[in-house]
């Protein structure tokens, strides 16, 4: 159940996840007669898309909440309940916590029983809270990945900050997304944060923003050789089968776009 992750080049900027890697982004549209503002944020990745959830408050203290015993034999999931897994559409309670784990929060870690108080008190205590989705704050992205990033540390001790959970919840033009084109108004992955790379730079035109420079430019793009591969898509795999998040297409180095306006 577990992965050895020895042959992963080593990375020592990633503590913490950079703001930009958490930044809503945003495309244009052509609209007449009317003002639009837009983002649009262009990189690549190593990554693994995974379904999109509608509830990533339960993931995100699932993920807090996750322990792990070596000595466990692993138990078939038709009798564990996933840490990640979805509230039904039919569910109108589902409280953060009961008598049950109140002993297990106390025995938190500070800072993660502080992210933990502050997913409670965004959703008011409540996943099912139909006025409030974690993904409509402005910091709900960066506050589920630094929950996901606990669990991935206690599943690949050391590794912890080079996953990241990227969740886009809004693209397209007045939510509208190019689907022709194969664009998804919602999207999410894991990214594994060493081989991430964009161009450098910001491109500010009026009324909206593009993370490139002005003028022209070759990026090197850092290339996992098959080693590495192989253990970055073990993880993947390890991560999606213990958080209980459900696997979407394969690995690979992704060119990621994000676009949105209105």
């Amino acid at each position: 159940d577990f992965v050895q992750m020895d042959g992963i080049a080593s990375i020592s900027d990633y503590t913490e996840a950079p703001n930009f890697l958490f930044s809503s982004s945003v495309a244009p549209r052509s609209i007449k007669n009317m003002g639009f503002d837009y983002h649009v944020n262009v990189e690549v990745a190593y990554v693994q898309e995974v379904g999109y959830m509608n509830c990533y408050s339960r993931l995100a203290t699932r993920c807090l909440k996750l322990r792990i015993d070596p000595s466990r034999t692993k138990i078939p999931k038709a009798t564990k309940k996933l840490p990640g897994e979805d509230l039904p559409q039919e569910v109108d309670d589902a409280p953060f916590s009961d008598s049950e784990d109140e002993e297990q929060l106390k025995t938190m870690e500070p800072a993660h029983h502080e992210l933990y108080t502050k997913l409670k008190g965004y959703m008011n205590g409540n996943h099912a809270n139909e006025d409030e989705d974690i993904m409509d704050y402005v910091d709900g992205e960066e506050l589920v990945n630094k929950c996901f990033q606990v669990a991935v540390e206690r599943l690949m001790p050391g590794h912890g900050c080079k996953f990241a959970l990227c969740i886009k919840s809004n693209g397209g033009a007045y939510g509208e997304a190019d689907e022709q084109a194969g664009a998804t108004y919602q999207m999410a992955y894991i990214k594994y944060l060493p081989t991430h790379c964009t161009a450098g730079g910001g491109l500010d035109a009026h009324r909206g923003g593009i993370n490139v420079p002005w003028g022209n430019k070759l990026t090197p793009v850092h290339m996992l050789d098959r080693k590495e591969r192989v253990q970055v898509d073990a993880a993947f795999a390890v991560l999606i089968d213990k958080l209980g998040l459900t696997k979407t297409g394969e690995p690979g180095m992704k060119l990621i776009s994000a676009a949105s306006g209105g």
